[in-house]
């Protein structure tokens, strides 16, 4: 039962389709009865046909007997299946394909009968050989051109490639993670906008410690500063005593000059103490003055002591801040904030100062026994006094105390010169002192001068270190378009890999490949034709500005180019412009039209064989008429639709540009209008003898120069 519903269905869609085709049918029947009248090929009278085609078949009327015995088979098989209940469940099937039958048989007859006399059939034309077909026997019509001399403007096509007129890759100066883009291929830029921003988590931080480092060493000038200026106290302290201990010199040079004078004051006592008593008494005043003498030196003494202890004071208060000093930097070495080498540095100030505590206490020490000694001194002045006192009351009864006492002035007179050399000796300590804290001011400096020097190093590593981190935001260095973003925001970028390209559009470079011999042609300031379908009507005129000096040694081509004005953005690089590229113009040149020159084939020599360019000219026939003649050229330059000819050609040649394709030598010819389409007559049938155009072509495209075929 599914089987029998299939076929029935399938029965009622060819019964449908066969209804289509009928209704097809007719209607090629209307179109053939309105076209049937112009079954006669059309052209002019007494013309002679162009080919030969084949006749009509004649009509038959089979198919209008086989459709009516279709039908009645049809209706037969209807009556059977009523009458004699033919077991059929359905008769659409039968009906289908009877109806389909029907349909071919009266659209054969329709075709058959209205088909134009000639006309062929798809099957047939597409059998058909047309290599076979041959030029019927006549004059073939052709389209000729009389040569004539005259100016000649060569000229190239090529296809050519929209540039910008200036290319930017931006890279980036530091390597990092791309965090953010703002620009986007067809964003405008102007100079300095910010193209793209790198992560600067780390520079920042390297930034930071570059500050950091300043600051220590602006730290580090400052303590070094302050050591210089305690040095410098230290010298000048040490200068003022060197200049005291001077003075006590010259004062211990009196005394011993007093205690020699003494002496022989004493001796002159001797011989005659009771002759001068004056001479005693000067001698008590002279004691007197030694006792001041004594006196004042003890007060030195005292003053020196004095002045041991402030200094000892000043480097214990020295040797206090070194160790508080050495104990913070220690904690900085625990924490790694300063190197070992720092503070190894601050350990050894420290022990200066120690070791400046340690000879300030020794100086307290000798400046102590001098002070003892002095005192001891201005006492045994004292005693001197009250001495010689006595010696003057009692000096004239006892003459031997005068003697003693001039031993006692020789004594004196000795210890004066002790006191000399002791003072001399203070003031040599003096000067080493001087001398001392001189080289303390020197490496003071020395160390404040590193320090200086260190703190500008920082400062400069700290510069470099604001702009490297300013190398994380990418600006462009001039204005233009984005054209290409080479990668996206999260990328690890390198210093030398692009990541952008920006494009100046407002004037572009249409480059042009020209082949080695027609660049010969083209010089800076030729006239250039642009044609685009993006520019406003079409086309644009440029010249040219630049010839590369240069070839492509693969295709053996240099570069033309032409700048030209695209403020309005019609164009973009990559487009495809053609180029009509104008050369020099010549004057006194023969041209004719391109399709006249058919190339011939040369016998081969070697690998590759040679052609030699011909042009079939229409010369006078034997018996009238003209006939046409193959003629050896030399061709030059093009100029699109027009060939320049050098040689094998006069002035006043007619040349056939038209129609000559099946030509052979010597086959006669009739110069007819020509279009686009072909000739717009035909040469007659029979012409007569010296029939034909008394004059020139019947037609020709003007003279000229046009665009030649794009070489690339």
């Amino acid at each position: 039962m599914i089987a029998v519903d299939s076929l029935a269905r399938a029965s009622r869609g060819l019964a449908r389709g066969a209804v289509l085709l009928v209704g097809l049918a007719l209607q090629g029947l209307a179109r053939a009865a309105g076209s049937g009248g112009g079954g006669e090929a059309s052209g002019p009278a007494g013309a002679a046909p162009a080919m030969a085609m084949p006749a009509s078949p004649p009509v038959g009327h089979w198919q209008l007997i086989a459709s009516v015995a279709v039908v009645l088979v049809l209706l037969a098989i209807l009556l059977l299946r009523r009458t004699v209940a033919l077991k059929l469940k359905s008769t659409a099937p039968i009906t289908g394909v009877a109806v389909l039958l029907l349909a071919y048989l009266l659209t054969s007859y329709a075709v058959a009968r209205h088909r134009a006399s000639g006309q062929l059939t798809l099957l047939e034309a597409q059998a058909m050989d047309m290599t076979a077909m041959s030029t019927p026997a006549g004059f073939a019509p052709v389209a000729t051109e009389v040569v004539k001399s005259g100016a000649f403007l060569p000229s190239v096509t090529y296809t050519a490639t929209v540039v910008s007129y200036n290319d930017e890759d931006v890279y980036p100066r530091v390597a990092g993670t791309i965090v953010s883009m703002p620009a986007y291929p067809g964003s405008r830029v102007g100079s300095g906008t910010l193209l793209a921003r790198l992560d600067d988590v780390e520079l920042s931080a390297r930034e930071r410690q570059a500050q950091w480092d300043r600051e220590m060493a602006a730290r580090a000038r400052g303590t070094s500063q302050r050591e210089l200026d305690m040095a410098g106290a230290a010298r000048r302290q040490a200068e003022a005593e060197t200049g005291k201990a001077s003075q006590d010199v010259l004062a211990m040079q009196r005394e011993h000059t007093s205690a020699q004078a003494m002496v022989k004051e004493s001796q002159t006592e001797v011989v005659g103490a009771e002759r001068d008593v004056e001479a005693s008494r000067h001698e008590v005043t002279a004691a007197r003055a030694s006792e001041e003498a004594a006196a004042s030196e003890a007060s030195m003494a005292e003053s020196r002591v004095e002045s041991a202890q402030a200094e000892l004071e000043t480097a214990r208060a020295d040797e206090a801040y070194w160790k508080a000093e050495i104990a913070r930097e220690k904690k900085l070495l625990n924490s790694g904030a300063v190197s070992l080498d720092e503070y190894q540095s601050e350990e050894a100030k420290y022990k200066d100062a120690q070791a400046a505590v340690a000879k300030a206490a020794a100086m307290l020490r000798e400046s102590k026994q001098g002070h003892t000694a002095a005192e001891a001194r201005r006492r045994q002045a004292a005693a001197d006094t009250a001495k010689t006192d006595a010696q003057l009351s009692s000096m004239e009864a006892k003459l031997d105390k005068a003697r003693a006492a001039v031993e006692r002035s020789k004594a004196d007179a000795e210890t004066a010169s002790a006191r000399v050399d002791s003072a001399r000796a203070e003031v040599r300590a003096a000067r080493a002192m001087t001398q001392e804290k001189s080289a303390g001011v020197s490496a003071a400096a020395s160390r404040t001068g590193e320090a200086a020097a260190a703190l500008g190093q920082r400062a400069e590593a700290l510069t470099v270190a604001r702009t490297i981190r300013g190398y994380t935001e990418i600006r462009a260095a001039r204005a233009g378009y984005v054209t290409q973003r080479l990668v996206s925001p999260g990328v690890l970028v390198q210093p030398g890999v692009p990541i952008l390209r920006i494009s100046e559009l407002d004037r572009v470079r249409l480059q042009a490949y020209v082949s080695e011999r027609d660049v010969q042609l083209l010089e800076v300031g030729s006239r250039v034709e642009a044609a685009s379908p993006k520019l406003p009507g079409g086309t644009l005129v440029a010249r040219i500005t630049s010839i590369f000096p240069a070839s492509d040694p693969t295709t053996r081509t240099s570069t033309v180019e032409a700048i030209v004005d695209n403020s309005a953005h019609h164009l973009f690089p990559g487009d495809a412009v053609t180029l009509k590229l104008f050369g020099r113009e010549r004057a006194g040149s023969l041209s004719v039209p391109t399709s006249s020159v058919v190339y011939r084939n040369l016998p081969s020599q070697g690998v590759t064989s040679a052609q030699q360019a011909t042009v079939w000219t229409a010369i006078p026939g034997k018996q009238g008429g003209k006939m046409a003649h193959q003629v050896d050229v030399t061709v030059g330059t093009s100029a699109a639709d027009r060939t320049e000819v050098v040689a094998g050609l006069k002035a006043g040649a007619e040349v056939i540009f038209r129609g000559g394709e099946s030509l052979k030598e010597g086959d006669p010819v009739y110069p007819v209008a020509w279009g686009d389409a072909g000739p717009v007559t035909l040469p007659p049938a029979q012409p007569s003898a010296g029939s034909g155009p008394a004059a020139g072509p019947a037609s020709g495209p003007a003279s000229g120069p046009a665009s030649a075929p794009a070489h690339n």
